[in-house]
């Protein structure tokens, strides 16, 4: 099945179920949003990129898996982490070795009651981080 016949199904369907269930915030999931997400996913080849990503192994830790033990190069770059400390994907608890990734994190900051989609569920806060960084 090519990604393309993946959205013979509806497409809106598909997507809210994901939005309401990797979504904390659900005031975060407004319809004119939503809505401009659908029409993207619902045009020919429009969920191409983010499976390509996926597969490629940049959603899951099969990369690591294949890495052996090999270290990832460090981000030497400032860098200040948003975590959803609601996030059913990447719990907090993760987050507890990301110094050795990123040398010079400034900072972790845990967003209470927000899930995976830190950017639409607190767009502030990640205003917020980009100026503490810049």
């Amino acid at each position: 099945m090519n990604t393309d016949q993946m959205f013979d199904v509806p497409v809106q369907d598909t997507l809210w179920r994901h939005a309401t269930a990797w979504v904390s915030n659900k005031k975060a999931l407004r319809p004119y949003e939503f809505e401009e997400i659908v029409k993207t996913y619902a045009q020919p080849g429009g969920a191409r990129g983010s499976i390509a990503w996926y597969r490629a192994g940049g959603g899951s830790g099969q990369v690591a898996l294949t890495s052996g033990n090999i270290p990832p190069v460090p981000i030497t770059h400032p860098t200040m982490i948003l975590w959803g400390e609601a996030d059913p994907i990447a719990p907090p608890a993760w987050a507890d070795r990301l110094g050795e990734t990123f040398s010079h994190l400034l900072g972790v900051q845990f967003l209470p009651e927000i899930g995976h989609f830190v950017p639409f569920e607190a767009p502030e806060a990640v205003v917020e981080a980009i100026r503490t960084v810049l």
